[in-house]
């Protein structure tokens, strides 16, 4: 008699979890890199007193970010492009992501040890990225009131990295 109710019993619990199996084996989101984001990227931030750095940051299609080439009149090139809240700072680490065209996804490596997204938005339309853009820290690990040090950054795209080091020269 209990062998007759057992396949009822199933098909009463899938029933009850939607109808499928491997509800609990969700897929995963997909991750968005937007081609407005993908290449080469110079980030320049002017310092107080007139000092000047600037870096070349290759952003792959698929997710990866490096370094490629940084230059600082004051300080290192590795404090480029830090964000800083209370005691805390955090930098680019090596991978990105976007949400949607206008918001770029850093993850970053933080002085704490804790690693945290650093969300940039950038000021312009896609089609004008050539010319340059203010870039607004949005949120650092979802939190709100992280800054940058001096006057600000500027993100220029260009077309291969030669154009990059030649804005340089």
């Amino acid at each position: 008699m209990l062998s007759r109710w057992l396949p009822v019993s199933i098909l009463a619990a899938l029933a009850a979890c939607g109808g499928r199996v491997d509800d609990e084996r969700a897929s995963p989101v997909a991750v968005e890199h937007s081609a407005r984001f993908s290449g080469f990227w110079m980030l320049e931030e002017e310092a107080v007193r007139g000092g000047y750095s600037g870096a070349i940051f290759e952003l792959d299609p698929g997710g990866a970010l490096a370094l490629r080439h940084g230059f600082a009149s004051s300080g290192s090139v590795e404090a480029l492009g830090r964000v800083f809240k209370d005691s805390v700072s955090c930098g680019f680490a090596a991978a990105w992501r976007s949400e949607g065209d206008g918001v770029l996804v850093v993850d970053g490596t933080c002085s704490d040890g804790v690693g945290r997204e650093i969300r940039i938005q950038l000021t312009n339309e896609p089609s004008t990225n050539t010319r340059g853009a203010s870039a607004l820290i949005v949120s650092v690990g979802r939190e709100s009131g992280w800054e940058r040090r001096g006057f600000g950054w500027k993100m220029s795209k260009c077309v291969s990295e030669q154009a990059c080091l030649s804005k340089w020269r």
